[in-house]
């Protein structure tokens, strides 16, 4: 048809057949200048061929793209709309596609190192090109050989990664202009089909292998460090190759740093046996050029070179839209943090304790598998919109839609970071409130297959004490959240506000506090009652109708007794009210928590040169308890506990009483269980004190010929009748004098005493030597712990 004819024609065309028409002169480059815009029908197809002009001058005229482990052969079809060859279908035949092949040669070795983990670096490390970067991110690609290496991910964060990449090209063929003929097609019929946009004109063959070398970082370990380290042991590989060398010469340190190396192959080369290791990878590294034959006979199609049907017959199909590299980038980011969270994931189900408590085992597994169920889910949306935004059928702007509803979906990167980090934090809380649990005898039931009731029915066993955590048990209002985001299609139904989280009770300081303290109730009340065989301490993750993120629960003979039980605490320190020669009378008061379960008191006491307790029992939560059948004169250490119907709670702080003559009062202060720390003396009277202290001071030498020297100050000015001899240490019923001697200071009043006495006194388990007389003074803000410490 003549070009003068167009105009005519046009005016009496619908605009959708205009539009075709426009597309078709675009793609011949005709020259619209014959036409007269003033024409009805002429200025829109002006308008629209211009548009499609445009954007098929910015496209080269041929497209290349990576093989990725594909069966490319010269002539075959492609369609570009979804990245997929069309075999069995070709435009020419057998003999006349075998003619007239350009075959060149061409060699090039390449190696290069590659750290990155994300899609978008792994890509560009296999020279693969935005278009097909983004069908392999939704899944229209499945890639082969080396192309594997794709679909490699870290594992775990705990994992250093550094790939040697190798590459080698052998030859280049492509086919001439006497194939690219338009009279020389055998079936014209394939353009009419519409199911190929591009043929296959020129392939480039060679081979490509990626070593992946991996290595487990320790918590105490960097894993930038550890890279780095990696990467100098992985950099002689190449070297020590090049220059012919049989093997790498490596030092004994060296060859013990390898044996935690790891090797995984992905490549284009037959191997019989693969590289496990860093020393295999060795050999194999060396024998790469050789596995492609001496004539790269084994060589694989590693690049091919697209040739558009449309310039061979305007009626095939072809490619209008390229999407942008920005939106595949984003798209790939996108796939980038769904993997990292299911690494987080693997690497968290590997811990000791998620492997303890099997409901935070059962979330984080139910939380990758959503995440795996949405990464399917967002690579189904973008295959079915690719394809068709390619061929010109859906609006460009569909996939940018796709990535911005998935922004404000319960799957966005920063609502997965923000519940692993949650999660995280919750389990190092758990870890905390457990540790030391064992220690003292708590059985852990929060396993899969754990459970309470054969304790509950076990006859020997009257109470269980339960430590059990509420809402571990509970559902997630965020994996319920994700879990309605599949309920409907219609995704944009659900946006980021409607992302409700509990699992932050953890940050509750008002929950911390509660836990903090019914943790200590427990392990404090468990670490008391050891030995009491009729009750079971146990740690459970059991569901329970409270909002607390913990509770104590109580089982008497079977029957829960108790959803909130409170065992008794730590006592505050007893009170001597008074003394006698054989009793004192001592003033007790309930704990601060598990009042209401007290019902009774446990008094022990003992001498002070003694290890062994003994025990008397109140009647009730008496106040006041009188300890009868004491020894006169005779120092005492005395404390007490709060007693319920399971067990005893912890003791009091231990107070020092001394008995006297009748009639006779002593008040003494209280001091630690371990009285040989800390001691301060209070009271201007001379001679009981300094009992104490060598008493005191004795206790941590059990070994009876163990000797040590005690210095204990006194003022000459206390001395009775002068004498200068007037300490004395009794051992096995003999009466030694404690030896004077003088500081050697300018200035001996500067300290808190003005002289010191020592002596050898042999020491035994029974406290040692007894003081048997003696008389001191002390300066009025001095204790005896600063002269130890002197």
């Amino acid at each position: 048809m003549s070009s003068r004819w167009f105009p005519t024609l046009l005016c009496w065309l619908r605009p959708s057949v205009a539009e075709v028409l426009a597309v078709l002169l675009a793609a011949h480059r005709v020259s619209f200048l014959i036409f007269n815009p003033a024409l009805p029908g002429v200025a829109e197809v002006l308008r629209i061929s211009t548009v499609y002009s445009e954007k098929m001058a910015e496209q080269p005229i041929s497209i290349t793209t990576a093989v990725l482990g594909r069966p490319f052969q010269l002539g075959m079809l492609y369609d570009c709309r979804s990245d997929q060859l069309v075999p069995g279908v070709t435009l020419w035949s057998k003999s006349v596609l075998e003619k007239d092949i350009s075959v060149k040669s061409q060699r090039l070795t390449e190696y290069s190192l590659e750290t990155s983990n994300s899609l978008t670096d792994k890509s560009k490390a296999l020279n693969i090109n935005a278009s097909l970067r983004g069908s392999f991110a939704c899944g229209l690609v499945e890639v082969g050989g080396s192309a594997k290496y794709l679909n490699n991910s870290k594992s775990s964060k705990n994992q250093a990664r550094v790939t040697l990449n190798y590459f080698m090209t052998t030859m280049f063929k492509q086919l001439t202009m006497s194939h690219l003929s338009r009279n020389n097609v055998t079936y014209e019929e394939v353009f009419r089909q519409g199911t190929a946009t591009h043929v296959v004109t020129a392939i480039l063959y060679g081979a490509r292998a990626l070593m992946v070398f991996d290595r487990d970082v320790s918590k105490d370990e960097s894993t930038h460090a550890i890279v780095g380290e990696l990467k100098v042991s992985i950099k002689k590989i190449p070297h020590f190759t090049i220059h012919g060398k049989g093997s790498v010469d490596l030092s004994a340190k060296e060859k013990e740093e390898a044996k935690n190396i790891r090797c995984t192959f992905h490549g284009d080369f037959y191997i019989r046996e693969l590289p496990v290791d860093y020393l295999t990878a060795l050999d194999v590294y060396k024998k790469l050029p050789s596995f492609l034959g001496e004539d790269g006979e084994h060589a694989v199609p590693v690049t091919v070179w697209l040739y558009p049907l449309s310039l061979l017959d305007s009626s095939a199909a072809r490619l209008m839209y390229e999407i942008s590299t920005d939106l595949v980038t984003q798209a790939e980011c996108v796939l980038d943090s769904l993997l990292e969270a299911e690494m987080m994931c693997d690497y968290l189900l590997t811990e000791s304790l998620v492997k303890s408590f099997y409901n935070i085992e059962e979330k984080i597994s139910k939380f990758k598998t959503l995440i795996e169920r949405y990464k399917l889910y967002f690579q189904k949306r973008l295959a079915q919109i690719l394809p068709s935004v390619r061929g010109g059928a859906t609006n460009a702007t569909a996939l940018g839609d796709i990535l911005e509803v998935h922004g404000t979906s319960p799957f966005s990167q920063h609502k997965l970071e923000g519940w692993l980090c949650s999660l995280q934090t919750e389990i190092r809380v758990i870890e905390a409130l457990i540790k030391g649990m064992e220690d003292s005898n708590v059985s852990l039931l929060t396993g899969r297959f754990d459970r309470i009731e054969p304790l509950i029915f076990e006859p020997n066993i009257n109470y269980i004490v339960d430590f059990n955590f509420n809402l571990l048990s509970k559902e997630s209002k965020s994996l319920n959240t994700m879990e309605n985001y599949f309920i409907s299609e219609e995704i944009s139904g659900i946006r980021s506000t409607d992302m409700v989280n509990n699992d932050e009770w953890v940050h509750s300081q008002v929950n911390c506090d509660k836990i903090r303290l019914r943790r200590k109730l427990f392990l404090d009340f468990a670490s008391n009652n050891q030995q009491n065989e009729a009750t079971k301490f146990v740690v459970t993750s059991r569901p329970v109708e409270m909002q607390e993120s913990s509770s104590i629960l109580l089982y008497c003979k079977g029957e829960l007794r108790s959803s909130d039980f409170e065992p008794p605490s730590t006592p505050d320190v007893p009170k001597i009210l008074k003394t006698s020669s054989q009793s004192a009378e001592i003033e007790l008061s309930l704990p601060p928590h598990g009042s209401n379960e007290t019902i009774k008191y446990l008094v022990q006491f003992r001498k002070h040169t003694e290890r062994q307790w003994r025990s008397q029992m109140t009647r009730d939560t008496e106040k006041c308890f009188t300890l009868e059948g004491l020894q006169r004169s005779t120092q005492y250490d005395v404390r007490y506990a709060a007693i319920c119907e399971v067990g005893v709670g912890p003791p009091s702080e231990v107070i020092s009483v001394n008995t006297g003559e009748p009639g006779e009062q002593v008040i003494a202060d209280p001091i630690e269980d371990d009285p040989s720390k800390d001691l301060t003396w209070h009271r201007e009277q001379c001679y009981p004190p300094v009992v104490a202290a060598i008493q005191a001071m004795t206790l941590p030498f059990p070994d009876r010929d163990d000797k040590s020297h005690f210095p204990i100050g006194w003022d000459d000015d206390c001395l009775p009748n002068g004498s200068k001899d007037c300490l004395q240490c009794q051992e096995d019923s003999l009466t030694t004098s404690l030896e004077k001697f003088t500081l050697d200071t300018t200035d001996p009043c500067s300290l808190p005493y003005h002289q010191l006495v020592h002596h050898l006194c042999n020491l035994s388990e029974t406290g040692g030597s007894q003081l048997i007389g003696g008389s001191a003074s002390r300066n009025a803000d001095s204790e005896i712990s600063n002269i130890l410490a002197g």
